[in-house]
């Protein structure tokens, strides 16, 4: 019985952030031990010719703001938005010389909106919104010659 209770307080959401930065922590601590070199965070990486690259990220963006406006029907109202962003992206990409390479990648949004909007008389209005993009993407990079 006593190991239920230890449970019960170890999930609480006031232990779990904590939790999971030192878990974090200890994860970056073990993956840089693992590096076969130093790595000088101040100096770019030099591309090597007839290298193949795949990078992959994910993203989220909450935000939320107050607004104040006036409709011409129903008069004044405050709005209460609260939004959240997912975002992938995958991309793919070939140096063709220590100067010159070529990517192609696909990147992919998803957007979920809502809205509270009251009015001068108390009425509420809700509004959800979502907003979904698809962005395929082609480029070329170029960059200068070292110098000494």
């Amino acid at each position: 019985m006593r190991g239920a209770w230890f449970l019960r307080q170890a999930i609480k959401p006031k232990t779990i952030a904590p939790a999971l930065l030192l878990l974090l922590l200890a994860f970056s601590l073990a993956l840089a031990q693992s590096l076969p070199e130093p790595v000088d965070p101040l100096k770019r990486a030099e591309p090597e010719p007839g290298k193949l690259a795949l990078s992959v990220s994910l993203g989220y963006a909450p935000t939320g703001y107050r607004g104040l406006g006036v409709d011409p029907a129903k008069g004044p109202y405050t709005d209460r938005v609260a939004s959240h962003g997912l975002s992938a992206d995958l991309a793919l990409s070939y140096a063709l010389s220590e100067t010159l390479s070529l990517g192609a990648g696909l990147a992919g949004a998803l957007a979920y909106t809502q809205t509270l909007r009251t009015f001068a008389d108390e009425t509420q209005a809700y509004r959800d919104e979502t907003r979904t993009d698809l962005i395929p993407r082609i480029a070329l990079w170029t960059r200068g010659s070292r110098s000494p």
